[in-house]
């Protein structure tokens, strides 16, 4: 079962709908951009594949773990040999990021007995590794990240890029246009301050680039299915419920 956000789609949990937990996919299969409901860690022990997405530009191989929080999106593409992927569930949110795991094998047999002991191993034994800078969408994105309320034009402008240029390579680049990528950065940005301090929506909304908080709420409730209040009152992160 899907909604549609953009051009994506919000997928309930893979690790939900197979018994094992391992995903199998076959030789170059391409999923298209969408975004999971709940966090997940990608524990990979076979093949490779390509992520492109909003938290970057990723290429994982055997060893590899991938963590994703709520509502992150990206879409995938995976090598000529296909892939296995062990998933585990995210036990808290985390920062995303690749990690290097130092013993597979420990994690698999651990997630026989205990799936959130073997993700817990991961985030605590996994060393970074860094995402993968391709041509300029990718510079892109990671600036967007870093500033979601940067100037696509006057980035356009600095690289000698017409905006035509970009928006057609950037969109070819990640399935979405830059300023719907911006867009989708501002929103995470804001729901993990939802969901982690006791801030006013409307503070948020202002800090985190939108041009008032009903913007900010439609945005969010396209992401997620909730409004904001309601995620703030699902959330395990905050002691006590927060009003606003």
């Amino acid at each position: 079962m899907a909604e549609s956000f953009g051009g994506a789609f919000v997928f309930r949990p893979v690790f939900e709908l197979t018994r094992s937990h391992i995903l199998q996919h076959g030789s170059r299969e391409r999923h298209s951009r969408h975004v999971h409901r709940d966090g997940f860690i990608a524990v990979v022990l076979r093949g490779e594949y390509s992520e492109i997405g909003d938290t970057g530009h990723w290429r994982v191989r055997p060893g590899h773990a991938l963590v994703h929080n709520r509502f992150e999106g990206h879409y995938n593409v995976i090598g000529v040999q296909g892939a296995d992927v062990l998933l585990l569930p995210l036990p808290h949110a985390h920062q995303p990021e690749l990690l290097i795991i130092p013993d597979v094998e420990q994690v698999v047999r651990l997630s026989d007995k205990d799936k959130k002991l073997a993700a817990q191993l991961v985030l605590d034994t996994g060393l970074p590794a860094n995402s993968t800078f391709g041509d300029w969408p990718d510079q892109l994105a990671e600036e967007l990240r870093m500033n979601p309320i940067l100037s696509i034009s006057e980035w356009a402008a600095r690289q000698n890029l017409s905006q035509e240029t970009v928006s057609r390579g950037f969109k070819r680049a990640y399935q979405c246009t830059p300023k719907r990528f911006r867009l989708r950065i501002r929103t995470q940005q804001a729901l993990r301050r939802i969901t982690s301090t006791r801030e006013r929506l409307l503070e948020i909304a202002h800090d985190c680039g939108f041009a008032d908080q009903a913007h900010m709420t439609r945005s969010i409730a396209q992401v997620t299915g909730f409004p904001p209040s309601a995620l703030r009152q699902q959330s395990t992160e905050i002691p006590r419920k927060c009003a606003d």
